[in-house]
């Protein structure tokens, strides 16, 4: 029996974007996933806008969680989305401190280690945040912008910040933080994708793969190989300004980027992804606005739900800034 009105029907958003949480969940209710584990790339902080948060925070799903970004005004937009979200499941302020520092200093990686899929604190790690604190703070406290920004601490002193952290909070708790919050720098390409998989040891057949990298989604999809590395969900960005009858993606270039905002020169039509998630052996079975498309390993579904045409899913957002007509004076591939 179909579960397409309810699906229809799902949308609630707790840390994604649109509405991506309950549709993941109605999703997951349906089918059977032996292995809870899931694959996000763009993954910004790991929360922020994040499909798979709510997997890996409530559900007590694994995971790699990947983002080709590193620069320091895409971490303090990506601290805030961390810092809200820990106040709102009622953690104390001073372990919510403690993790503000982490990522301020930007000493994860210098301070822990990831061996046999386990993430580890090691040892002295408390000494370093506060050596690198205070480098931060000096450079600050000359700078001419506001050392309060700088620091992340609002209308608090950095002093505050420090007398208030709990720097005796039990590893066990820090690390379970950590590894949400803590996505693996990468730029993504069609050839490094498998290579990614592998030294992450991501299951052979796992939950959801989630891909929103604005530009070579579809490139690097098709270049996941479903017989070594099989995703049962997969959320994947289109670009829905291109009308939906077209089949058609970006050329493949491994160092695009996108434009930005107002630019709709990037990704795939749905039409596109549609006919390779045939090719892999997947349906499409819903499109959110304005612009994730879902897919389900064909096998896993009910017989209506295995075809649905194009034209009853494709649903075109109003244009506004971020969806102007499809460029037309831009190179396009027709697949």
């Amino acid at each position: 029996m179909s579960w397409i009105q309810e699906l229809q029907r799902s949308n609630k958003q707790i840390y994604s974007q649109s509405g991506e949480d309950g549709l993941i969940a109605c999703i997951l209710k349906h089918i059977e996933v032996p292995r809870k584990f899931c694959v996000e790339f763009g993954a910004y902080n790991g929360v922020t806008h994040s499909n798979t948060f709510r997997l890996r925070l409530d559900k007590g799903w694994d995971g790699l969680i990947i983002d080709g970004r590193d620069r320091p005004e895409f971490q303090r937009y990506a601290r805030n989305g961390v810092l809200k979200a820990l106040n709102d499941l009622g953690y104390k302020e001073d372990f919510i401190n403690l993790i503000n520092l982490f990522m301020i200093t930007r000493v994860i990686r210098d301070i822990t280690t990831f061996e046999n899929r386990q993430l580890q604190l090691n040892e002295g790690w408390r000494r370093k945040i506060r050596k690198k604190y205070r480098k931060k703070h000096n450079r600050a406290m000359r700078s001419k912008h506001n050392a309060n920004k700088l620091l992340g601490t609002g209308k608090r002193s950095a002093k505050h910040l420090v007398k208030h952290t709990d720097f005796h909070a039990p590893e066990e708790k820090i690390l379970g933080i950590l590894k949400l919050i803590n996505p693996y720098i990468y730029w993504i390409t069609a050839e490094n994708i498998l290579d990614i998989f592998k030294k992450h040891r991501v299951p052979k057949d796992f939950g959801v793969l989630s891909i929103d990298i604005d530009g070579n989604d579809y490139w690097v999809w098709k270049a996941i190989d479903e017989n070594q590395f099989r995703a049962r969900v997969v959320v994947i960005e289109f670009n829905p300004s291109i009308p939906s009858n077209e089949s058609k993606t970006i050329p493949y270039d491994a160092k695009f980027i996108s434009r930005g905002v107002g630019n709709n020169y990037y990704g795939a039509s749905l039409f596109a992804l549609k006919k390779l998630g045939q090719e892999k052996g997947y349906s499409l079975i819903h499109q959110n606005t304005p612009y994730n498309s879902f897919f389900v390993l064909e096998e896993l579904l009910p017989h209506d739900m295995r075809d649905i045409p194009i034209e009853k899913i494709f649903s075109k957002p109003a244009l506004h800034h971020k969806h102007r007509e499809c460029p037309k004076d831009l190179p396009w591939v027709e697949v």
